[in-house]
């Protein structure tokens, strides 16, 4: 019976994962696209970056322009340039990352109450750290593939075609490229984050016990 509940637990936190990255990546895929932009070599030697507003101005009128040089609103879809790969990117990865938290929580040696304990921070800790590590590797191909997307330097046909031109010119150690410092951005972050949050519940909880 334990083990249908904890099954039936990592299936909602993948459906969960899945959704909420799904429409965290259509709501978010403009400042992904811009600040991609902001990163490509040949913007930073070509553009006067300036300290108030590191030519993000520029990149929307840019993009918003036609080819009679006017503003076009039409362009605005260009801003979800790359939105494919973020999808295919985001929901497995926030599934993954739920689902794992979700299990090592429960299920595993770093189990830990919700009301606290002598290892919890430790526990959270490592489950936050272990969590995004496998999300990071896992989905780590399909970043890659979305910042080349939006780049717009690279003139891939579709997703397949991109995965395809990267394992025939650069092996498959291509598509890991940039794996490390993803992994220590997101390790860093998370391993603070997730111990941070599930201290304060610890603390709203007993706080809101405590009033009762």
């Amino acid at each position: 019976m334990s083990y249908i509940r904890d099954k039936t637990n990592i299936s909602y936190s993948i459906l969960s994962g899945a959704i909420s990255g799904s429409f965290s990546s259509i709501a978010f895929q403009p400042f992904e696209f811009i600040k991609t932009k902001l990163q490509q070599p040949e913007f930073v030697q070509n553009s006067r970056l300036t300290p108030n507003n590191r030519n993000i101005k520029l990149i929307i009128r840019s993009t918003l322009l036609d080819s009679n040089n006017q503003i076009s609103f039409l362009n605005l879809r260009k801003f979800w340039i790359g939105l494919t790969p973020s999808l295919l990117r985001a929901i497995p990865g926030a599934a993954f990352y739920f689902a794992s938290v979700d299990y090592l929580k429960n299920t595993s040696m770093l189990s830990h109450s919700d009301f606290g304990g002598p290892n919890q921070m430790l526990h959270s800790l490592l489950i936050g750290v272990l969590s995004r590590s496998i999300a990071d590797v896992v989905t780590h191909p399909l970043n890659l593939v979305k910042t080349r997307y939006e780049s717009e330097n690279f003139k891939y046909k579709s997703i397949l075609s991109a995965f395809k031109s990267i394992l025939r010119q650069e092996g498959v150690h291509g598509l890991f490229k940039g794996l490390m410092p993803t992994l220590v951005r997101d390790i860093s972050y998370s391993g603070t984050y997730y111990p941070l949050y599930t201290k304060t519940k610890l603390i709203v909880k007993q706080t809101h016990l405590l009033v009762l």
